[in-house]
């Protein structure tokens, strides 16, 4: 039993912290919908209650009513100098103050991908700073944007997407929480395959071997068409993928060859309905 101690030393009454913390879970699951999990069995439950406690906060503080107000506005109107006007050697300084700016008023853009600095500051300038967001202040509480939000890299979430399948296969972890495979598949002829089929099919290849070592790829080809209009497109990623799948007995089994993955995107998402890989078969 967990017991409390107030400041004066006197002990207060006893308490199960782990029972208050499944009690904790129900209510930000009764009163906001919120999952969580009390943990790992190694959690201590002290750690798990503090963050239960901020989240119960956050979820409290995020749904009271405060008002809008323009990015520029939360920072205090600052004054900034216009990206064309600043000098190629000048043009990183003054990404860098806008940031900190940003840092200091508890807000933050992530850039996931790779961009000139000018075409980063330009954005945050001529756009990002017009963009409207809750007027919430909260310790601790960091409002994060993505630049990608708002000019979506389907490049690089294409790459991403692949680069997952690749490492979680090499790794033997692909799952139901491999979030870049579709569900249902589609196979070339028309036929439809569920992602837990699929999944078992993997699985069960994996567990034919007792690791998978030397494991290396190299992507060729990658293609996509976006159609604006209805918010959707189509991806295609190709290249080639070794390793070596060795058995309980120590046999070494070499799998080189092509891979292919086509994706799809109906507007928020890039995800794999068919794969080609070497050691797997439809």
């Amino acid at each position: 039993m967990k017991r409390i101690t107030s400041n004066d030393g006197e002990s207060g009454p006893s308490f199960d912290l782990p029972l208050e913390n499944e009690l904790l879970i129900l209510k930000l699951k009764a009163e906001f919908g919120t999952e969580c999990t009390r943990g790992g069995e190694d959690m201590p439950p002290e750690v798990v209650n503090e963050f239960l406690k901020s989240v119960y906060e956050f979820e409290h503080k995020f749904r009271e009513p405060h008002s809008l107000v323009t990015v520029y506005e939360k920072l205090g109107r600052p004054s900034f100098r216009k990206a064309d006007t600043i000098p190629e050697s000048h043009i990183a300084k003054e990404l860098k103050r806008i940031n900190e700016m940003l840092g200091q008023h508890q807000l933050e853009l992530d850039v996931l991908g790779e961009y000139p600095d000018r075409q980063i500051y330009k954005f945050i300038t001529e756009e990002f700073f017009y963009q409207q967001m809750d007027d919430l202040e909260m310790k601790g509480y960091i409002h994060h944007f993505c630049y990608e939000d708002f000019h979506p890299n389907y490049e690089m979430e294409i790459r991403q997407r692949s680069t997952e399948f690749l490492t979680q296969w090499f790794s033997r972890q692909l799952g139901e929480y491999s979030w870049q495979l579709a569900d249902p598949f589609v196979h070339p002829d028309s036929r439809e395959f569920s992602k837990e089929i699929i999944l078992k099919r993997i699985r069960h290849l994996f567990d034919a071997y007792e690791k998978f070592s030397n494991c290396n790829y190299f992507i060729e080809k990658l293609t996509f068409e976006w159609d604006d209009e209805k918010q959707t497109g189509e991806g295609y990623v190709s290249g080639v993928a070794r390793y070596d799948a060795v058995t309980e007995s120590g046999e070494v089994i070499r799998y080189d060859g092509p891979f292919e993955f086509y994706l799809s995107n109906s507007g928020t998402w890039w995800s794999i309905f068919y794969f080609v890989f070497p050691g797997f078969t439809w």
